[in-house]
């Protein structure tokens, strides 16, 4: 190809063989054409196509294995009833929390007005809380998951004049 040669707003070329190949440029209503196409495309409220595949899970979000096991818990049945015993007095002989019936879940608050310390075991538990597996102070409340048929749990107070509550799933 041979050089450019201009004169009427068109550019020119000269070819090889010395004809004339005219080059025709961008006009106004062409660049504004290209402009608003590009403004068009670069639109953030344009909706642009996403796979959904490509994003990732927030965090903690359902996933097949985390609905497999809600499925499988429901499969095992949940609690249908449940048991509460209302105020007990507690002192420094231990007291059994009996309920009937299969427990699955056992729920034991200290009462808000005591002023000692609350301790939870089987029967050898003492009042300075050797054997404890558990101890509540006023106003606090433990949630255990618990069969109390084959082994009976027990309150003791670290002082006399003591309460609490104590209730069941079943």
């Amino acid at each position: 190809m041979g050089a450019l040669a201009g004169g009427d707003n068109n550019l020119k070329q000269l070819s090889d063989s010395g004809g004339i190949i005219a080059i025709n440029p961008a006009t106004e209503d062409k660049q504004d054409d290209i402009i608003t196409e590009l403004k068009l495309k670069a639109d953030l409220a344009e909706t642009q196509p996403v796979s959904n595949a490509s994003l990732p899970l927030p965090a903690g979000a359902s996933t097949e294995d985390k609905q497999d096991d809600i499925i499988t818990a429901i499969g095992k049945g949940l609690s249908i009833d449940l048991q509460g015993n209302g105020k007990t007095a507690v002192g420094t002989t231990a007291v059994e929390i009996a309920f009937t019936g299969v427990t699955e879940s056992i729920i034991i608050s200290a009462d808000i007005d005591n002023a000692g310390t609350l301790y939870i075991g089987k029967s050898n538990v003492t009042t300075a809380g050797a054997n404890a597996i558990a101890f509540l102070e006023a106003g606090e409340t433990i949630t255990m998951d618990y069969d109390d048929t084959t082994n009976s749990l027990y309150v003791i107070a670290s002082q006399v004049t003591q309460n609490f509550w104590a209730g069941c799933l079943k």
